[in-house]
């Protein structure tokens, strides 16, 4: 079996080329592949707002709307309709959240477009000589199988998948539903690395797009499916009114 892969080093490069920042993380301080956007670049699929985020993040933040039924309304937009691939993958046992119902849906929309993409862990559960940190991929059979194809040599930047295949959309869906239900988080992008999603445990997608008019566009996309994921770009969750009252009280 034919498994395509990226280096190390070509994920880096070409996470530069198009204008993100990678960083490195102490588990792994000579791969730089994590990629945090710049307050300017972010754009957020949540499935509700998240406190803890800093304020400066809180812009292009977008949140699910829920049904009558408690679920969110993007299980039902025919536009988000799970393509084939997917569904197939989706029909395989996998107990859905609504992680997987909201934020990814929207994200697969995003990721249609593209013939292949790259996926990869964040340096926190990636394997300085591997992909993927062993006690992670336990929970990862598809992944594991797959990765257990490549030749022994250097680490492996990022893999490459086809989502129109149903095994290589397996293994997406299969990393989406552990990051929905654990601490775990994952990137994928398109195969040049122009857009890059972060699968958040905080039920969220977090995109790296420097490039303008392609973050117009999503932008764009989102205010059309505002039925469906509402704008809650500059929210204050009470907490911040707490901490100010505090803040104050102490400075009395």
């Amino acid at each position: 079996m034919s498994v395509k892969f990226v280096t190390v080093s070509d994920l880096n490069q070409r996470l530069i080329e198009r204008g993100h920042s990678p960083r490195s993380h102490p588990y792994c301080p000579n791969i730089a592949a994590d990629v945090w956007p710049k307050p300017d670049t972010i754009i957020t699929v949540a499935v509700e707002p998240d406190g803890t985020l800093k304020p400066v993040y809180r812009d292009r933040y977008f949140a699910c709307r829920w049904d009558d039924d408690g679920y969110p309304i993007a299980r039902r937009v025919p536009t988000l309709t799970l393509p084939d691939s997917i569904a197939r993958a989706a029909g395989q046992g996998t107990a859905e959240c609504d992680f997987l119902t909201g934020p990814v849906r929207w994200l697969i929309h995003r990721l249609w477009q593209f013939h292949r993409v790259l996926l990869w862990p964040d340096a926190e559960y990636r394997d300085a000589g591997g992909l993927v940190r062993s006690e992670v991929l336990g929970e990862l059979p598809r992944l594991q199988a797959k990765l257990a194809a490549i030749p022994s040599g250097g680490p492996v930047g990022a893999l490459v998948l086809d989502l129109h295949v149903d095994a290589d959309a397996a293994i997406f869906w299969e990393t989406a539903a552990l990051v929905g239900r654990s601490h775990e988080n994952f990137y994928v992008s398109d195969e040049a690395a122009t857009e890059v999603y972060l699968l958040h445990h905080h039920d969220k997608v977090v995109a790296s797009v420097p490039d303008q008019d392609t973050r117009k566009f999503l932008l764009e996309e989102l205010v059309a499916l505002s039925d469906v994921f509402e704008d809650w770009s500059g929210y204050r969750p009470v907490v911040d009114d707490e901490d100010e009252q505090t803040d104050t009280e102490a400075g009395a």
